[in-house]
């Protein structure tokens, strides 16, 4: 995941199945190849003892915070590399974690126990002021996992089996003695992701293998409540389950990959509305670990895929497809895209790479194709009318003839008839052709789909 910030966008953050993290400064991706690696400081730690599910970056970048199999959510200097706090509570092994948008005190996490759990870091901070006199006596005793800085904790509210396979609101277990009463393991619903939306920072979002988004009112948080239970796709017959979701920067947009191997557009505003009628298609869901990603300008959409591509989706014009991304020899899972940098993308894959990819000969070539805007009126095929005649087109006076003709000085692509440009409305003679109307170049015509034309870096 590349940085939150604009100031430190260009750090890339990525976790792996042992349990490290390395972070890599992109920056100098435009050199050439053999002044990268002085541009190209590479940091790397082991976090945790089992696989890393995810990490994300606090909302200034001075802390990296990783969740693991091991069952803990670990928070980490970003400077120093340093333990800065450890949080357990959860019985499985945690898949997501998000801060609050308006808070980085606050955040969430999720993972195959069915559980969110709801983390205030600011009482532990409290805690820590209080018993410094106890750090003092035990910072020399043992290692930094043992200081009050990284001590575990439990969370603040816990909503179990949030995704249990219903539309209907879980129960919130406020009773000590209800938690002896543990719900049978074989229907829980793993949570996918969570994430606190923008549009209200107070919003949760949450998704599950039991196919649904369920969306949570957290400003109380020792009180959550669910809100809503987002409709799904008429379309289906029966439900898919939800490796992830993506918000777009401007937070009216949710998108919603599912195991159909579709992605669904929701109005975050408007979420009981259902989907939209626009779908993505083209990629390959085949596990839980597809990711979604969203352009910095929310133009497009990035996605990972089974089948070892990443794909780009137009984010207006779905039906033009998606462009493949191809190099990866394993199933493209992370993806993320440059929030400073609009032709940086990156992705991680199972055969045990992360790439960085840059967009910009595709950015070129299409500020390129967005000047032919004005109508290529370059050559113009009459197929009627008399020797000499003229009108005007495109405010441009053209003589008829039953020859092609050139006009302008444009590339000679386009050939139009005009043959009835002056003829009445319901005077088109039979088996005419109708002229050509012109709209903006499409993804795949400003890409070509050509593969290669990514730069891998």
């Amino acid at each position: 995941q590349f940085g939150a910030s604009l100031r430190s966008s260009h750090l890339l953050a990525v976790a792996d199945e042992d349990g490290y993290v390395t972070v890599t400064d992109t920056l100098g991706d435009d050199l050439p190849q053999s002044k990268q690696e002085e541009h190209q400081p590479r940091i790397r730690w082991a976090a945790h003892d089992n696989s890393i599910f995810d990490l994300t970056w606090s909302h200034g970048d001075e802390y990296l915070t990783t969740v693991s199999g091991d069952e803990t959510v670990k928070i980490w200097s970003a400077e120093t590399q340093q333990l800065a706090q450890s949080l357990r509570g959860h019985t499985g092994s945690i898949k997501t974690v998000s801060y609050k948008r308006d808070n980085e005190s606050v955040l969430a996490t999720a993972g195959r126990d069915g559980t969110i759990a709801f983390w205030d870091l600011r009482d532990r901070r409290q805690q820590q002021g209080q018993s410094k006199s106890a750090a003092a006596a035990r910072a020399s005793s043992s290692s930094p996992s043992s200081s009050p800085a990284a001590s575990g904790g439990q969370f603040v509210k816990a909503i179990r089996c949030a995704h249990g396979g219903s539309n209907i609101a879980p129960t919130l277990r406020r009773k000590r003695q209800h938690t002896r009463n543990k719900p049978d393991k074989s229907s829980l619903k793993s949570v996918t992701t969570v994430l606190f939306l923008r549009a209200d920072t107070n919003v949760l979002a949450s998704s599950g293998s039991d196919g649904f988004v369920k969306f949570w009112d957290a400003r109380n948080l020792k009180a959550p409540t669910h809100l809503v239970t987002l409709p799904q796709p008429a379309s289906w017959a029966r439900s898919y389950g939800i490796p992830s979701i993506a918000e777009d920067p401007s937070g009216t947009r949710l998108a919603v990959s599912a195991f159909n191997d579709s992605i669904y557009l929701y109005n975050c505003l408007r979420p009981e509305r259902g989907p939209s009628q626009q779908v993505f298609t083209g990629h390959d869901v085949g596990s839980f670990y597809i990711k979604l990603a969203f352009s910095p300008d929310g133009s497009h959409l990035l996605s990972g895929s089974s089948d070892s591509n990443a794909y780009i989706w137009q984010a207006d014009r779905p039906e033009d497809g998606p462009y493949a991304i191809k190099g990866h020899q394993g199933e493209v899972s992370g993806v993320s895209w440059c929030s400073g940098d609009f032709n940086k993308i990156a992705t991680c894959s199972d055969d045990s790479t992360f790439r960085v990819w840059n967009v910009r000969h595709r950015r070129e070539r299409a500020e390129r194709a967005r000047k032919i805007a004005r109508p290529p009126t370059v050559r113009l095929y009459h197929s009627g009318g008399s020797e000499g005649s003229s009108h005007m087109y495109m405010n441009e006076l053209v003589t008829s003839s039953p020859r092609q003709q050139t006009v302008g000085t444009h590339t000679l692509q386009t050939y139009i008839d005009c043959s009835g440009i002056d003829t009445p409305r319901g005077e088109r003679r039979p088996n005419e052709t109708r002229p050509q109307q012109y709209r903006n170049p499409t993804l795949d015509e400003l890409w070509s789909r050509r593969d290669g034309d990514v730069d891998n870096k």
